[in-house]
């Protein structure tokens, strides 16, 4: 595997070079606005010139010169908390929390496509993988890769259950799941409609139960008699309206008690079990409809985690722009919040994906690199 020397090779921390990339969530960072006139960008005398106000320390965040940006799609954490993974369009990279060192994870490495759009730690510390080009998990030190059987070998989402161990893989055209037996992928095909639609995240119920699938414009669960529920704002099918809160979902997460939050353009809808009774619908009432009160980034949540004190993290994806870089919300159970952004430490408002290690480290992936929070306070590592 190719390493990113970012520690120096005794092992006594970061080098000074990576020193300077970590951003202490005490540094404080001077706005200062300065007019730009686009007279010279105006190619008709008809287009009059723009008066346009920027902030110098959003310039410096989007186009840092500190390190290349790369669009995270995916975090995961492994089980001891030692490592964090990132997929992105420029490979997998992993992160060694001890040493602050980031290995890189490509083509030349085994992986089948440097684009990498998802990644699944297992409880034994298995990586699993879903690129541009079908599905891969680490075996030792090398990397094993399969497409054949996938509905495409654009392999969007990935998990393997707790449960049974099955492995999905969720594709630009459905989803798949393992086969042992042959060493192939088999696809779930089902009836409804959506069963071609792009598959962009799954969860696993904490109990161990059904697995939830994201589709563009439908949440379905497969239970385990082998059955899919689908759950759709605006259908024609009167049993199957729920009350979403919009009509694209963006993701889904599980929270340990056992809620399924289905985010969606319009908010987040949430559905609690009820022992021995129909399951309850409610909604988070900080993110209720495309007018945002509460002023967050947006009411559209990109990604979803569960810290260990119960708190809910959301964050925002490239909503978090705007706001002064508002990016990330921390949620607690009586409804109060906290939102983060780049003056509290996080390396940018953009935060595409979240992940809570043993511990309770919160873990945010940006354009420009990692964030941590642990306590009160932020800290970042930017991509080498």
């Amino acid at each position: 595997m190719s390493r990113v020397p970012s520690a120096d090779p005794a092992g006594k921390g970061p080098n000074p070079a990576l020193r300077a990339s970590i951003l202490p969530s005490s540094q404080t960072v001077e706005h200062r606005s300065v007019p730009l006139r686009l007279e010279k960008l105006a190619t008709r005398a008809s287009c009059p010139p723009l008066g346009l106000t920027f902030c110098l320390a959003c310039l410096m965040v989007s186009f840092s010169s500190a390190g290349p940006l790369k669009m995270p799609r995916a975090l995961a954490v492994s089980p001891d908390g030692t490592s964090v993974w990132v997929a992105t369009e420029d490979g997998l990279w992993s992160l060694d929390v001890g040493r602050l060192a980031f290995t890189r994870h490509g083509t030349s490495e085994g992986l089948p496509s440097n684009r990498v759009n998802a990644v699944w730690i297992d409880p034994d510390r298995r990586v699993f993988v879903g690129t541009e080009a079908g599905a891969c998990w680490q075996k030792g030190d090398s990397w094993c890769s399969e497409s054949r059987g996938l509905p495409s070998p654009v392999v969007l989402s990935i998990l393997r259950s707790r449960r049974d161990r099955t492995l999905f893989a969720g594709t630009d055209r459905g989803i798949a799941r393992w086969d042992p037996r042959n060493l192939t992928f088999l696809a779930i095909l089902d009836s409804h409609e959506f069963c071609r639609q792009p598959v962009i995240a799954i969860a696993e119920e904490s109990s161990g139960g059904g697995v939830w699938f994201v589709r563009e414009r439908a949440f379905e669960r497969l239970g385990l008699d082998g059955r899919f529920s689908i759950y759709q704002r605006d259908t024609i099918n009167p049993d199957r309206v729920c009350p979403l809160l919009g009509r694209y979902p963006k993701t889904v997460a599980v929270s340990p008690s056992g809620a399924v939050w289905m985010p969606t353009d319009g908010g987040i809808s949430r559905l609690r079990a009820s022992p021995g009774g129909a399951p309850s619908w409610d909604e988070i009432p900080i993110l209720s409809g495309p007018i945002n009160p509460s002023g967050l980034p947006s009411a559209e949540v990109r990604a979803v985690a569960f810290g260990t004190d119960g708190a809910a993290w959301l964050a925002f994806g490239d909503a978090g722009m705007a706001r002064d870089g508002l990016g990330v919300v921390r949620l607690l159970r009586d409804g109060s919040f906290t939102a983060f952004g780049k003056r509290h430490g996080l390396s940018s408002g953009r935060v595409h994906a979240l992940a809570v290690g043993p511990d309770g480290t919160v873990w945010g992936a940006t354009p420009l690199g990692l964030s941590c929070f642990r306590g009160q306070a932020w800290q970042s590592v930017l991509w080498p």
